[in-house]
């Protein structure tokens, strides 16, 4: 279960990002894909201690990690997809 229903209908844009994506550059669309696999990998970092401190959690406050747990797994979620849009918006500029 999402901790936003609506969270496939929407986005939200890094600072510069909507910039980019008018007439996105080699090098703007380098730097949001690079940007976005850092947040990636940053983020499955988060999401593999979270697993991995769950079970030394107190059964009583294990709601609070499910619930963070859950509220991390939709945002990498988010960031996955916009890396996912710059790596067509590169695949699209390389077969130009």
């Amino acid at each position: 279960m999402d901790a936003d229903p609506t969270a496939h209908h929407y986005d939200v844009l890094m600072p510069g990002e909507a910039e980019s994506m008018t007439n996105p550059t080699k090098r703007d669309i380098e730097h949001w894909i690079g940007t976005y696999a850092e947040l990636c990998n940053f983020k499955e970092t988060i999401l593999g201690t979270v697993v991995e401190q769950r079970q030394k959690v107190r059964l009583s406050g294990r709601i609070e990690v499910d619930h963070d747990d859950m509220v991390l797994r939709s945002e990498y979620e988010r960031l996955r997809r916009r890396l996912q849009y710059w790596q067509r918006v590169s695949q699209t500029n390389h077969d130009a």
